[in-house]
């Protein structure tokens, strides 16, 4: 083994020959820097394959896809999301479906007028018929003012339960179909009771709200009437 080496060492180096004029030069930057345990191998003549997609420009493509994706919106008329035209890359849509989408908005207007100008005449309807019913009730407050206070007081003082009911029959209307009660049935705090129940039953704002202002208002005054004459009987009965 020493034998060749010394051998080897005694000979004598060779030059490279010399390159032709048709001889290609080696890329030497193609050979990787940074592998490591491995030998760089030469590379051939052969012309270089293309290189890979930088990062720049898939960051460009996603980006590009990204702001298409944002660019959405939503079409109320076909239902559907579409693309603003700035960013739209299919074709033009046919005439024909421009000519049905303009079909369609155009109704869509059409039935927002309709419903509108319906909800204005309701609204319109229902302000006309408040003011008639303040009208009225306050016409009938000036022909039934006296009448009311007489019966539910005298003498400047509110009258008691027991009198209210034993003279309801007085100053109701004859649709609330009250039968005359008479002091003599009034005598016993139950029958009171009872009798207020019915009272008020038969003038509650809820049984009389379709009638006319006339007996609205006479029924709106017998029922705060009987309702303090209440009130004011349960006061003296706790003070005992």
């Amino acid at each position: 083994m020493f034998n060749l080496l010394e051998k080897l060492h005694d000979e004598p180096r060779r030059s490279p020959p010399p390159l032709s004029e048709n001889a290609e030069v080696v890329d030497f930057n193609l050979f990787s820097s940074d592998t490591q345990g491995s030998s760089a191998s030469p590379v051939s003549a052969s012309p270089v394959s293309a290189s890979p997609v930088s990062r720049a420009e898939s960051l460009k493509k996603f980006s590009k896809a990204q702001s298409l994706k944002q660019s959405r919106r939503w079409d109320n008329i076909d239902q559907r999301w579409v693309v603003n035209p700035a960013h739209r890359e299919s074709s033009r849509p046919s005439a024909a479906s421009l000519e049905i989408r303009k079909q369609r908005e155009l109704d869509s207007a059409t039935e927002t007028a309709k419903r509108a100008k319906s909800a204005v005449n309701a609204l319109r309807l229902r302000q006309s018929q408040a003011l008639q019913n303040e009208s009225n009730m306050e016409a009938a407050r000036l022909s039934l003012e006296a009448k009311m206070k007489s019966w539910s007081s005298e003498y400047g003082k509110k009258k008691a339960l027991p009198a209210l009911l034993a003279s309801l029959h007085m100053v109701i209307f004859p649709e609330a179909n009250w039968k005359p009660v008479c002091l003599s049935d009034l005598l016993t705090e139950s029958k009171i009771r009872k009798i207020y129940l019915r009272a008020s039953l038969c003038v509650h704002p809820d049984k009389t709200r379709n009638l006319k202002a006339e007996k609205r208002f006479v029924a709106a005054r017998i029922f705060d009437a009987l309702t303090q004459a209440k009130a004011a009987t349960q006061e003296d009965n706790n003070r005992r």
